[in-house]
């Protein structure tokens, strides 16, 4: 592997790892995006010219970033959907099982402690 691919293939990892921490994922999987992130900057490294000028090495390490940008934020976009369906369906079971024995602002309280945990 190049510097070049070394080095984004590194601040994807931490990128991705910040996201697991944040998750609370466990090591293997943390390991397995990773390994992902590193062969996923590899491809895009791929089909780099071996001998580029400063100008259009930078063009080719922007265009490069942008793609892997781009990835990064579909894949959060998936997780963020994701997040919502799962606080969705908790916020009805709850509403549905604590209204029996709960009062309703009790019931709003628990919810919003549920939102200020998640944020």
């Amino acid at each position: 592997m190049t510097f070049f691919a070394f080095n984004i293939a590194t601040q994807i990892a931490n990128a991705d790892t910040s996201a697991t921490q944040s998750a609370r994922v466990t090591k293997a999987e943390a390991r397995a995006r990773q390994a992902k992130s590193i062969k996923n900057a590899e491809a895009l490294n791929a089909g780099r010219p071996a001998n580029l000028q400063k100008p259009q090495a930078a063009a080719w390490k922007y265009a490069i970033f942008t793609e892997a940008a781009r990835r990064a934020a579909a894949a959060s976009a998936l997780e963020m959907a994701r997040a919502a369906e799962a606080l969705r369906i908790a916020e009805a079971n709850i509403l549905r099982y604590n209204t029996k024995k709960k009062s309703l602002y009790e019931t709003k309280q628990h919810l919003v402690n549920i939102y200020f945990t998640i944020a």
